[in-house]
């Protein structure tokens, strides 16, 4: 690892970044200047306030930790919002990576004519080394034809092949990514690169003492087996299925703890499923380090539904998963949990929960993973090769 201190810039411009979540654009940040290096967050000016997504105006602060965090408007203003959100250009991109003078750049989600900004920085720095990244696949982007066409293989792509020379590797989250970045921006495979979502993996002591704190101030024991649901919860996440299928369980020592906010086309029939069962407890939206506690007092991660970066943290908690068979998750589950499409495999993967010795052995088989593949602090280090 290069042991020089690096001015590191990650630009946030597509990622509505707030401040105290377990987010890849929150963490990689955060092990970067606990290395040492001097970082600067550039973000656009959303974020989520208790879980809902709002506008903030611009800022230019001091992170607790060090980190200076700069938010910056979209221009363009006579363009409908819409628009200008798709396009996301940035006036004082350009000039504030020149105040800067960034080492490396981190540009998160390859969109926007920010990428012109950056790329025009590495023509000028060359020594700079400039990484983007992306998050985007057929599930969650380029779904109508506006978005497919005009958005990524029109506006996107320009912006690419324009940068590309510049560029060092394009980092993918997943073979679902990859297959995206090829299709619509036509990278080739040498031009990309696995980076995972990630996680801290918790050691055992951290784990016990939480697990031993939360479930105390939640009057559970030991004997009580929990399964724990978390997110922006909706018909995609499945949360209702969840629900149902728990509510079918008939045993007293079962609890759900659902973690996040319910959105609008859930929220009634989640509230009306939850007050006929004693063992369900809504908790609510919590910080990344609260929501880090309640995983390590769990003991199963459901997310039979749409895909969620919590899987990750869970894993590199120990908590076994019981999630859908995307694609992207076939790496992170083997012999650690239970792929499930329909209400009778989640139905079935539950009843699995009731031998202890099958959680244990679940559980240290999550942990391998963790440890293997998931660790933020090695995916950090990636930056300074």
């Amino acid at each position: 690892m290069n042991n020089k201190k690096l001015r590191i810039a990650h630009i946030c411009q597509a990622a509505s970044y707030t401040e105290g979540m377990l987010y890849q654009d929150n963490v990689l940040p955060d092990i970067n200047r606990a290395d040492g290096h001097e970082v600067l967050i550039i973000a656009d000016c959303t974020c989520y306030v208790n879980g809902k997504l709002t506008t903030v105006p611009e800022e230019d602060k001091k992170l607790e930790n060090g980190i200076r965090l700069v938010r910056l408007e979209f221009g363009l203003k006579f363009l409908p919002n819409i628009i200008r959100n798709k396009i996301r250009y940035a006036p004082k991109l350009k000039k504030l990576l020149e105040a800067f003078q960034p080492d490396v750049i981190l540009y998160h989600s390859l969109v926007g004519a920010g990428l012109l900004a950056v790329g025009g920085y590495k023509k000028k720095y060359p020594k700079t080394r400039l990484y983007l990244d992306s998050h985007a696949d057929f599930n969650n982007s380029g779904k109508s034809f506006f978005s497919r066409w005009l958005q990524y293989k029109i506006f996107n792509r320009f912006f690419w092949v324009s940068i590309s020379s510049s560029v060092e590797k394009v980092f993918y989250l997943s073979s679902e990514c990859r297959d995206f970045l090829r299709e619509m921006y036509k990278i080739e495979d040498s031009r990309m690169e696995f980076f995972p979502l990630g996680g801290f993996v918790q050691d055992e002591e951290k784990r016990r003492s939480a697990r031993s704190r939360v479930r105390q101030e939640l009057s559970l024991s030991e004997d009580d087996i929990v399964f724990i649901h978390t997110g922006k919860m909706n018909n995609l996440k499945r949360t209702l299925d969840v629900i149902s299928s728990f509510s079918s369980m008939p045993y007293e020592n079962y609890r759900l703890w659902l973690v996040g906010t319910f959105e609008d086309d859930i929220a009634q029939d989640a509230n009306r499923l939850i007050s006929k069962d004693q063992r369900i407890k809504y908790l609510g939206w919590k910080s990344g380090e609260e929501l880090i506690n309640f995983l390590c007092a769990s003991d199963c991660y459901l997310q039979p539904g749409s895909q969620s970066a919590t899987l990750q943290a869970a894993i590199c908690c120990g908590l076994p998963v019981i999630v859908y068979p995307h694609a992207s998750h076939f790496s992170y589950v083997k012999n650690n949990g239970f792929f499930v499409k329909t209400s009778k495999e989640l139905d079935d993967a539950l009843e699995q929960f009731r031998n202890f010795e099958n959680i244990s052995m679940l559980s240290n088989a999550s942990l391998e993973i963790g440890c293997n593949i998931l660790d933020y602090r090695v995916l950090a280090r990636r930056l300074y090769e």
